[in-house]
């Protein structure tokens, strides 16, 4: 891969695209695999609707929706990039029994579903501003079929499990403003099935508490899966391109390098100019504005908030962050991108804006770029010499950065400072994790090529 010029804007293709940006451009081009729901859907008012396209390798793209029949729509969206088969059948192991549908049912129950909940105010899941996209586009190309949403002819919000009195409250609240008040049923959570096995003396709460608990240990546990087969098939390829690929000069660089040697990483965030406000108000403020994009997801009324809190706070360039957060879930990413132009030029030594502008950098298709964004350099003590700790969700993007940004250069032994840094710090279970198992798996693909151009020019040349 050659390096690309100064200044020349090239178009990434889809193996340098991220994943949230592969699948909002390329997913519809990818051949639907299958489309199954859960066997009761009709019965139950709930449809695990899963939607699954191949890549040409075999792997998979997949999103499942969780779509409420009776009132809310799209509560809960998973999507995944290219997964390999045996983790996509574990996936399908773990669920529902599932019934195979064809596409036009199951693109049917999911914007029928947004579309009754929209009546009653009630938005799609965030998550659904990328999932969408592996969907077909919603058109009249797709058949129009006759479903039946909510019960009896009117909404009927069934309360979740983990459904938290607030949210009950603003449910309900919703539905009376938009419905009417006799024009909507509830049914509330039956927790009857689950003391008849339960033996001991915990309270539903810490019942709940509990369960939930388990749930969050076993996805990690998934993570730690997916990531370890990630990592031992990265170990097979790295033995044979440092066998028949790498230089020794190039080795032992590796051996000696001191990328990430000199600092500490902490799982807090570290307060900074950008950051600290100046009293326990101003910071519940800021938290408000979170709750709003995060928990609440009124992503218009954040929105304007942020707006008149950069006013009053033209400094905190975190507020100009939780902006470009809003404006990502509310579909609108040229303004997103706007306002992360906007941070970095405004305050280019903080490092989440140098972090969001070379992100875009890349799907922008302006990669060459980013060396200069962190200033030439190659190591965040470096950037910020007297440093001596940083966040690990920053330094695992940082790292990613500086790998996709080598790999792209077509210099993979530089890139491989920052992927064994990745691997040697463990920040492959951040935030940031599925655009690290975006990165390992792009220079997995990568060394694999480059080793079989070099076993057919030995080939060729014993000829």
């Amino acid at each position: 891969m050659s390096k690309k010029k100064k200044g020349k804007i090239v178009q990434l293709n889809s193996n340098q695209l991220s994943p949230e940006k592969y699948i909002q451009t390329q997913a519809r081009s990818l051949p639907i695999l299958e489309c199954l729901i859960n066997e009761d859907w009709e019965s139950a008012g709930i449809a695990n609707v899963l939607v699954a396209r191949q890549h040409k390798t075999g792997n998979i793209t997949y999103a499942l929706y969780l779509v409420d029949m009776y009132c809310l729509g799209v509560k809960d969206v998973n999507y995944n990039f290219n997964v390999d088969p045996d983790h996509y059948a574990d996936l399908k192991y773990a669920g529902p029994g599932w019934l195979t549908i064809d596409y036009v049912l199951a693109h049917n129950i999911i914007y029928g579903g947004i579309e009754y909940a929209e009546d009653y105010d009630f938005k799609p899941h965030k998550d659904f501003t990328i999932a969408r996209f592996i969907l077909e586009e919603d058109d009249e190309a797709v058949e129009l079929m006759e479903l039946e949403f909510g019960l009896d002819g009117k909404p009927c919000y069934v309360q979740g499990p983990y459904d938290d009195p607030v949210k009950v409250k603003n449910i309900m609240a919703t539905l009376e403003r938009t419905a009417g008040k006799d024009n909507f049923t509830m049914v509330e959570e039956d927790d009857e099935d689950l003391d008849d096995d339960w033996d001991g003396d915990w309270e539903d709460e810490d019942f709940d508490e509990e369960l939930e608990a388990e749930m969050e240990e076993y996805e990690r546990e998934e993570e730690k899966r997916s990531f370890k087969i990630i990592l031992g098939g990265l170990k097979k390829i790295n033995n044979a391109y440092d066998e028949l690929v790498r230089s020794p000069e190039a080795k032992e660089i590796l051996e000696n390098s001191t990328i990430g040697s000199n600092y500490k990483l902490t799982k807090d965030v570290l307060k900074t100019q950008y950051n600290t406000f100046e009293n326990d108000k101003q910071d519940a403020e800021i938290y408000n504005y979170a709750d709003l994009i995060f928990t609440e997801h009124k992503y218009e009324q954040a929105i304007t908030s942020l707006k008149e809190g950069i006013k009053r706070y033209p400094g905190k360039a975190v507020l100009r962050n939780l902006l470009r957060s809003a404006y990502v879930f509310n579909d609108q990413p040229e303004k997103a991108n706007d306002t992360i132009t906007e941070t970095y030029k405004l305050f280019p030594d903080y490092l989440l804006a140098k972090l969001n502008y070379a992100n875009m950098l890349f799907e922008i298709g302006e990669s060459e770029k980013i060396i200069d964004v962190y200033d030439g350099k190659l190591d965040l003590d470096d950037i910020y010499p007297g440093s001596k700790k940083f966040n690990r969700t920053e330094v695992s993007s940082y790292y990613v950065s500086m790998c996709r940004y080598f790999i792209e250069a077509g210099d993979l032994d530089a890139a491989d400072l920052y992927m064994n840094a990745i691997i040697k710090k463990k920040v492959y279970d951040e935030h940031s994790q599925t655009m690290v198992k975006y990165v390992m798996t792009h220079i997995l693909q990568v060394k694999l090529k480059k080793i079989e151009e070099y076993r057919l020019k030995s080939q060729q040349e014993l000829f």
